[in-house]
């Protein structure tokens, strides 16, 4: 076979295809086909080379992570067993439902010395770290080895309680991450990409500055560090909401010159989303769930964790957890996601989105980075909570008038479904499922 010879098709610019592309559109205009991403973010048909480099490198962990979540401390040992042995290897422990004193009952039969364990939902993060210290001393476990998470997203934490808490964090779990900045609820509360990526990079510089205020070196300030991200339905600008806040936020680490090069990169935990979940054909969340899914692991999330499809309405029972850990695992090990890192580096649609991202968010997080300074991180909450009501309120509209879709809800509605269904329930498509 002879080698393949380019030099003789004509080469066509940029300029070329617009040319034809305008043809085919005859009187109507090029911007005609222009995208609204999200608010404020629009994007053309066509992408060409250009010198826009989102591009890092970094190298995920990949974690297969489920969280379990039961008031009762056996029934939650129960399901975490039947989770490590369907293939995780990361565990959250949702603590809003247990207490310290039952991890003894909690941690029956599970090694942790081989897994990740993440502990969500803190009240006390301090006597969650108490006891797990214990625990561990008691069952000669070197504490020092252990990787994982303590979920403290109280940002507005004392100079004084942050030093307590990351003496103690730091001192007893050195690779634990002990800060959590939790943007997820951004969009599970209806705010778009944009408003999601601001108040993640203004919360962060928020407790990057309390740590070091508290002693901590910017190096240390950013190991401890961990961000929380719901995947939304757009796939391509899901991918690039993560590597836009990985770009962003390695301008800000770098504003404080670390001494260490990978003190730039950071942990990102994504999960699927609960808000975008439906009660009428339901079983449509495992599609909804997948392409998150994957949303999140070429966007390069260190963690996934994907959502049972029935989260909202009932308590996730062993079929409903078994069917998200599935999920995971199709990606991971059957169609390759985790052998593979920074797959979407030069995608020009990709790199445009990400610039146009960058763009947006990072103006409104000079916006409330601002506020922050001058009142509090108590007034940008405000500010962020008032732009994702007018926003999930402009979505509400578009639904009624059937202008968003919602498959089995206002499109493609299955007759015979019976599902109860309950409009009060904190999802997009509550208030327009009533039977």
């Amino acid at each position: 076979m002879t080698d393949l010879n380019f030099s003789e098709f004509s080469e066509s610019s940029f300029e070329n295809w617009m040319q034809l592309v305008q043809k085919e559109l005859g009187e109507r205009a090029i911007n005609t086909l222009d995208w609204e991403v999200e608010e404020g973010v629009v994007v053309g048909p066509y992408q060409s080379s250009t010198e826009k480099n989102y591009s890092l490198d970094y190298s995920p962990t990949q974690e297969q992570y489920q969280l379990i979540s039961h008031s009762d401390p056996k029934h939650w040992n129960r399901l975490a067993l039947d989770s490590l042995m369907g293939g995780t290897n990361s565990l959250g422990v949702d603590c809003s439902k247990l207490s310290p004193e039952m991890l003894p009952t909690i941690l029956t039969g599970i090694e942790v010395k081989y897994i990740s364990i993440h502990f969500v939902n803190l009240i006390d993060h301090a006597a969650w770290s108490r006891s797990f210290k214990h625990y561990c001393d008691s069952h000669a476990i070197d504490c020092s080895q252990l990787p994982g998470s303590f979920e403290m997203t109280n940002v507005s934490t004392s100079t004084e309680e942050m030093k307590d808490w990351q003496l103690h964090s730091r001192a007893h779990f050195p690779r634990f991450r002990t800060i959590t900045i939790d943007a997820a609820h951004i969009h599970e509360q209806g705010g778009n990409i944009t408003h999601e990526l601001a108040w993640a990079l203004t919360a962060g510089h928020h407790a990057l500055l309390r740590c070091i205020e508290a002693g901590a070196s910017i190096d240390e300030a950013s190991a401890c560090m961990q961000f929380n991200f719901a995947m939304g339905s757009s796939y391509f600008p899901q991918i690039a909401k993560l590597r836009a806040f990985r770009w962003m936020w390695k301008r800000v680490i770098e504003a404080y010159n670390p001494e260490h090069a990978c003190s730039v990169n950071t942990f990102i935990h994504a999960s699927t989303s609960r808000y975008l979940q439906t009660s009428k054909d339901k079983h449509n969340n495992l599609l909804r769930a997948t392409t998150q899914a994957m949303s999140a692991f070429v966007g390069g999330a260190n963690s996934v964790n994907v959502v049972p499809y029935n989260s909202w309405q009932e308590q996730a029972d062993e079929s409903a957890l078994r069917w998200a850990r599935n999920i995971q695992q199709l990606l991971l090990e059957e169609s390759y996601f985790g052998q593979h890192t920074a797959v979407a580096d030069g995608a020009y649609y990709i790199e445009e989105l990400t610039d146009q991202l960058v763009g947006a968010a990072w103006k409104q997080f000079q916006m409330l980075d601002a506020i922050v300074a001058q009142e509090s991180i108590h007034r940008a909450r405000v500010e962020v909570a008032q732009a994702m009501e007018a926003f999930a309120a402009k979505q509400r509209t578009l639904i009624q008038e059937g202008k968003r879709v919602i498959v089995g809800v206002n499109r493609y509605v299955n007759k015979t479904d019976s599902a109860v269904v309950d409009e009060h329930a904190q999802t997009l498509s509550a208030p327009f499922e009533k039977a």
